[in-house]
């Protein structure tokens, strides 16, 4: 029934939003860029961790965008120190 597909979207969403408040801050290296493919692997594994479905990637930023974490618009660094990153200005909890 429509209630049963709803009700999943609701866990998944409270999953991705617990992920991220859990795991997820703005980065104290305001040159630091983590992509979205990045955030997106560490949420999956989250997820497995935690048995449930993980949100499509655009889901996933959206949400974030909803959360505030917007993605820079400056090229920066990745955790390597490698120039020429582009993603957010956050770092991931147990990963960088």
């Amino acid at each position: 029934s429509r209630s049963d597909i709803n009700s999943e979207d609701n866990i998944d969403n409270n999953s991705a939003k617990e992920f991220i408040t859990n795991n997820v801050k703005k980065s104290s290296n305001p040159r630091l860029r983590t992509g979205l493919s990045d955030i997106y692997n560490v949420y999956k594994e989250y997820c497995e961790s935690k048995q449930t479905l993980p949100l499509k990637r655009l889901a996933l930023k959206e949400l974030l965008i909803d959360m505030e974490f917007t993605e820079e618009k400056s090229k920066g660094m990745n955790i390597n120190n490698k120039p020429g990153k582009r993603g957010y200005n956050i770092e991931i909890n147990n990963i960088i």
